[in-house]
């Protein structure tokens, strides 16, 4: 681990930034230096609200475990978003968020309920391997290019109601196990 002893660095684990560099998402870095880690994960333990936050950067939330609620409404992500494998035991919002490079949430469990209203996705977004375990909304949610969804595991009810697949969608081998809704003919803008 990079720094001194007993200082937790992101770039340690995740290669964020410099231990001794300065970076403009400073409280980011202080929630995730904070938290105790288990292996190379990162575990939150109070409330994550990144609520209209910009990551002009790659963000790395692979493999971390948000115990209370964590909000991304409106953020913008301007990198890839990678939040493989990470786990969300509450509630759970991307309301509104856009995600210009890909976004990877492959193989992430949503414990609680999950928010992707309105989210727009520019480039591949997957979810592969993903269990919801409570509701999930993907109301007018936008994927442009390949929206992957294989093997998911959909819990209870779920909502892509107006939502928009520009690209591919693989929803193969995915278990919807309540009500889903999905985009009708209706829906399609004319």
């Amino acid at each position: 681990m990079a720094g001194c002893a007993g200082q937790r660095s992101i770039d340690s684990a995740k290669g964020w930034w410099p231990a001794s560099g300065d970076h403009p998402d400073r409280r980011l870095r202080e929630i995730l230096d904070a938290a105790p880690r288990e292996d190379d994960s990162y575990r939150v333990f109070s409330a994550a609200r990144f609520i209209r936050s910009t990551f002009e950067g790659d963000a790395d939330f692979e493999q971390a475990t948000f115990h209370i609620s964590a909000s991304f409404s409106e953020a913008a992500f301007r990198g890839t978003a990678d939040f493989t494998k990470a786990a969300f035991k509450r509630d759970t919002w991307f309301r509104g968020a856009t995600f210009q490079g890909s976004a990877s949430f492959v193989y992430t469990t949503f414990t609680d309920a999950a928010d992707f209203e309105a989210a727009g996705f520019k480039s591949l977004a997957s979810f592969a391997g993903v269990a919801f375990k409570d509701t999930i909304s993907f109301t007018v949610a936008r994927f442009r290019e390949f929206a992957w969804f294989q093997d998911a595991t959909f819990a209870y009810e779920t909502d892509f109601t107006r939502t928009t697949f520009s690209g591919p969608a693989d929803l193969s081998q995915a278990t919807f196990e309540e009500i889903a809704s999905f985009p009708s003919c209706a829906d399609s803008p004319r």
